[in-house]
């Protein structure tokens, strides 16, 4: 039995080759493909995104606490305004520097420890340590001083 070729196809040589139209895909075919690609992705992104954040809050990735900036802008002020200040113990800190619930909260957790020190501890006194969950190739304890608790002076 012989099969008919369509009348677009003829073998010549050792190939076939396309007498009518190109079988091939256009310019505009490919650009209006890339197009609809790029337009679900851009809707996509943000969902994407807010997995990925979740996704690292979950797996415990910290680099520093949540509520360093909090303490450091409200450590400062008091620093200023009391130069000598006292020793302050955990409840001292945050009644002083009138710290939120959650910084408060984060700070009485069983996964921080707070060092006592007053305005004349050396400034590489340590003063909190976070035990951090076990992460590959990151330290597990994440160590902050007395200087880093304060913010950096403007350049």
């Amino acid at each position: 039995m012989k099969v008919q070729l369509p009348i677009s196809h003829k073998r010549r040589g050792g190939s076939w080759q396309c007498l009518g139209p190109s079988l091939g895909v256009t310019l505009i075919e490919l650009l209006c493909v890339m197009g609809i690609i790029g337009v679900l992705m851009t809707m996509m992104a943000p969902a994407a995104l807010k997995a990925l954040k979740k996704a690292r809050q979950l797996s415990g990735e910290i680099e520093a606490p949540a509520f360093q900036e909090e303490i450091q802008r409200k450590y400062t002020p008091y620093r200023l305004a009391n130069p000598q200040h006292p020793t302050l113990d955990r409840n001292g800190f945050i009644a002083a520097c009138g710290l939120s619930f959650k910084a408060a909260a984060w700070l009485k957790s069983s996964e921080v420890q707070f060092f006592d020190f007053s305005a004349a501890s050396a400034p590489s006194t340590v003063v909190i340590k976070q035990r951090l969950k076990v992460i590959p190739n990151r330290p597990t304890v994440a160590v902050y001083t007395v200087m880093d608790l304060l913010l950096p002076e403007p350049q």
